[in-house]
């Protein structure tokens, strides 16, 4: 496949991507001076060195970094750890130039010499590559000290570096990027006034700069160690463009954490960037599985690099019954019979706001007849975000069972076409914005992650609090408010095991199919919602936008999605309805006919048995491991080693080490279960009664499952791996909930110190065994025309919709830059095993040859004016 951008296509489809909306600037912010007026900048007179004022440079022009030639660079290359070892690392250069890439950022430290970085720059400037020079210091990562920040820009940026980084033969390569992750580490809010220091002080940053004569591009790192996007959301970014007479800023984040770890949050957060219409660069990215918790899908980043197309609709609306469908008619008509439909949709926040437009997916089949999938309502779905949206096709009475309509006739087993529908629903013509459609996949039948059909019994579902009370009758779990205000019908875990069954952890829709007595009418300002209660002592409260019964219709069934992700607490306490805002007592019951919970990410799965949870202790880290119960020990990571050490020097020792996040951890006890450890008795234990064992406790606190090993297992003065598998349990043991316990303990009549590394424990693991039998990646404008008009209504008609191209091809993500880290010197990261050849990891050959890698996707640059 070769790449190749339509620089055009791509710029023009963006204005439109950029119209979702965006936010003004963040009026909370503390400014020192009107945000979009920047201060001119004067020249200070000194005799400093500066670069010539003809010399050209990289610019940023709307979302693009272009070169000297003007034409468009996406940066793909590699970091270089070079402040580390200068003398080796500049051997890198080469190698990495030689794999195809367009940049190096290049790390320095506070002691890198300006003879150095000079060296580095001309190696980098021969091998015809952008060189972004980075400042990469444990007194600045990850941290907001304003002071510290101004004295690197002083002594080192614009004092002992500044007559290398003013040379004019290195201005049309150069980019700097001051500060390598400051900024503040915990804000991760779009609305808030934390990010008001960061900003000042990048201001006074590029002002400086701006005034020792350097025009070349400045990269602001996100705040939250380079995590933080919202950083350059809600206006922030133009604020800090605004503080630039250049104007030529690139924003920087880097893919680390739980703000990067899934794909659709990956796309989120590089939507909300594209509204900036700045360039965007990531900095670094984790993946190739080095983060125990918290990874990111490296070669997905690497795919949305090349830029994501998606379908987009900007419905110019006439009045509030408007209604526009189209759809794609495929070859031949597919099966569909217990099939699943999922599509992604990027909804504007005004539609959330008003929060009655209405999206439907509907099918027709090979004879005409019409069926839709149920309706999805703004009001329930995140603004300026992806919603997964999951439709399935259990049957035809499924369908009918759920609300959507159906056509007498209608065959699922002939399906033809597949369309979506857009119904104002209500919505005033003046509420608009602009909707994207990707991915769009057809899977064989999937079932859901959990449903109570409440057939037989309520199947655990009581009532938790407030004036309601809730049985089980007639195949229907019946509420009954028997008062005003709010309460709750739910599952507890505590006694009620089947939650723990349910995936928490994931994004879900929630689907309940309820009966509203007629008698319910005048109940408007009535509503109900999805909660849940986390924590090991019920001190985290989620829960998602209300349903107002306004919106449902009384005297009928009604079907009730919500999307929920409430993946940011564990562990599960309850979840479950909470309703409210009821007049007082009624003397009929709401039915509930079933609870469908569905993971819109799901796909047709098998078990495996895989690691679940590590812990190799090589970066420091004790991971949330400590002494246990006022034991008399000492425990600490040296050297990427637990050494654990008895303290009770006049008696038998009595030591244990537990891990206290264990309870936030999703494992899987439901099958065969392995733990492995190493483990390093010293030569005196030799002889002794020295015992060594790991202790287990589940979501009651007890039974309690051991494993104990003598020291005839162990070999003393050396390593010894203790590993067991166990696929039964005590009686009582709870496999399915969570694990509140998690003991590393030895004992005996021994003195001195054990040594335990890479714990870890196996479980069975779901992964996806699927393969769609429709995709529709909209990767291409033809793709996008396969979706044609088909039937309108309100003020709309085909020709309305065509002369405002209410349908166009778009980017659902905008191409963007990355470097990866690192070519060596950065562990699991590491690109090659040689600092001077190319000698490839796995990760590096993904990085430099896979499918979206360097080859496939760098471009050289141009540092001549033509």
């Amino acid at each position: 496949m070769k790449f190749k951008f339509s620089y055009m296509a791509l710029f023009m489809s963006s204005l439109l991507l950029q119209a979702c909306g965006g936010g003004g600037l963040a009026g909370d912010e503390k400014d020192s001076t009107d945000p979009l007026i920047p201060e001119p900048v004067v020249d200070d007179g000194s005799d400093r060195p500066r670069p010539s004022e003809s010399t050209p440079f990289i610019k940023a022009d709307g979302w693009l970094l272009k070169d000297v030639a003007g034409q468009s660079i996406f940066l793909r290359g590699a970091n270089i750890l070079f402040g580390d070892k200068p003398l080796d690392r500049i051997k890198n250069i080469t190698p990495v130039a030689e794999i195809g890439s367009n940049v190096v950022r290049l790390q320095v430290k506070k002691t890198t010499r300006k003879e150095e970085l000079e060296g580095a720059l001309v190696d980098i400037v021969s091998k015809n590559m952008v060189a972004l020079v980075s400042l990469v210091d444990d007194s600045l990562t990850c941290k907001d000290d304003a002071d510290e920040l101004d004295k690197v820009v002083t002594d080192l940026w614009l004092g002992s570096w500044l007559e290398v980084i003013a040379q004019d033969r290195f201005q049309p390569h150069l980019m700097i990027n001051v500060a390598n992750q400051w900024g503040p580490k915990s804000v991760f809010t779009e609305n808030t006034v934390g990010y008001g220091d960061y900003l000042e002080a990048h201001k006074l940053v590029i002002r400086e700069f701006r005034k020792a004569g350097l025009k070349v591009p400045l990269v602001i790192d996100a705040a939250g160690c380079g995590q933080d996007y919202y950083s350059f959301t809600a206006g922030r970014a133009r604020e800090l463009k605004a503080a630039d007479t250049q104007g030529n800023l690139v924003l920087s984040v880097h893919g680390f954490g739980e703000t990067w770890s899934s794909n659709d949050k990956v796309r989120t957060a590089l939507t909300s960037l594209a509204k900036t219409n700045m360039p965007i660069v990531m900095s670094g990215f984790g993946g190739s599985a080095v983060a125990a918790q918290n990874e990111v899908d490296h070669l997905g980043i690497m795919r949305k690099g090349y830029g994501d197309g998606g379908l987009g609709f900007a419905i110019p609306w006439q009045s509030a019954e408007d209604k526009a469908a189209y759809s794609m008619t495929l070859d031949e008509p597919l099966f569909l019979r217990g099939a699943s439909i999922r599509t992604d949709v990027f909804v504007p926040k005004s539609y959330v706001d008003n929060g009655k437009l209405g999206i439907v997916m509907y099918l027709k089949d090979a004879n005409g007849r019409y069926a839709n999938t149920g309706w999805n309502q703004a009001s329930s779905m995140n603004f300026d975000a992806w919603n997964k949206l999951n439709f399935k096709l259990t049957s035809v009475d499924y369908l009918k069972g759920i609300g959507a309509y159906v056509e007498d006739g209608f065959d699922l087993t002939a399906v033809q076409k597949i369309g979506f529908e857009i119904v104002a629903n209500g919505k005033p013509a003046d509420v608009s914005g602009n909707l994207i459609f990707d991915n769009l996949t057809v899977f064989p039948g999937i079932p859901p992650v959990y449903i109570a059909n409440f057939d037989t019994t309520n199947e655990e579902w009581e009532t938790h609090w407030g004036p309601f009370t809730s049985a089980a009758a007639d195949g229907k779990l019946t509420i009954l408010p028997t008062g005003g205000g709010d309460g709750a019908v739910d599952l507890q875990g505590w006694k009620a095991p089947s939650l723990y069954s349910i995936p928490l952890g994931t994004e879900l829709e929630v689907v309940l199919r309820v009966f509203v007595p007629a008698s319910y009418a005048n109940e408007t300002n009535a509503w109900m919602k999805i909660f849940g209660q986390f924590g090991p002592a019920w001190e985290f409260w989620r829960d998602v936008p209300a349903q107002s019964f306004a919106g449902l219709t009384a005297g009928a069934w009604n079907t009730v999605k919500f999307n929920v992700d409430f993946s940011d607490v564990s562990p599960s306490q309850a979840f479950g309805i909470q309703l409210g805002g009821f007049s007082g007592a009624k003397s009929e019951p709401l039915l509930v006919d079933f609870v469908e919970i569905n993971d819109p990410n799901k796909t047709n799965t098998k078990i495996v048995n895989a690691l679940q949870l590590g812990s190799s202790f090589n970066d420091g880290s004790a991971d949330n491991y400590s002494v246990y119960w006022d034991k008399m020990a000492n425990m600490a990571i040296v050297n990427g080693v637990m050494e654990i050490t008895n303290t009770n020097t006049s008696g038998t020792a009595d030591v244990a080490i537990g891990k206290a996040d264990i309870a936030n951890k999703s494992l899987n006890f439901e099958g065969p279960v392995t733990v492995k450890m190493k483990v390093f008795v010293p030569e005196s234990f030799a002889g002794t009664d020295f015992y060594f064992q790991t202790l287990i406790q589940d979501s009651d606190w007890s039974p309690d499952f051991t494993v104990q090993w003598k020291i005839d297992k162990f070999t003393p003065g050396d390593w010894t791996e203790f590993t067991y598998t166990v696929d039964s349990f005590p009686d009582g043991f709870n496999r399915k909930g969570i694990m509140n316990n998690f003991v590393i303990m030895f004992g005996g009549n021994v003195n001195g110190t054990i040594k335990v590394d890479d714990v870890e424990i196996y479980g069975n693991v779901e992964v996806e065994d699927s393969q769609p039998i429709l995709t529709v990646g909209f990767e291409s404008q033809a793709e996008a025309d396969v979706f044609k008009f088909d039937y309108a209504s309100g003020g709309l008609s085909e020709g309305v919709l065509a002369g405002a191209n209410a349908k166009a091809w778009v980017n659902s993500t905008l191409p963007f830059g990355w470097i990866a880290n690192s070519w060596i010197g950065d562990g699991g990261y590491d690109m090659s095993t040689s600092e001077s050849a190319v000698t490839l990891t796995p990760r590096g050959e993904e990085i430099a040859n896979g499918e979206f890698g360097i080859k496939m996707t760098s471009l050289p640059a141009s540092f001549v004016k033509p």
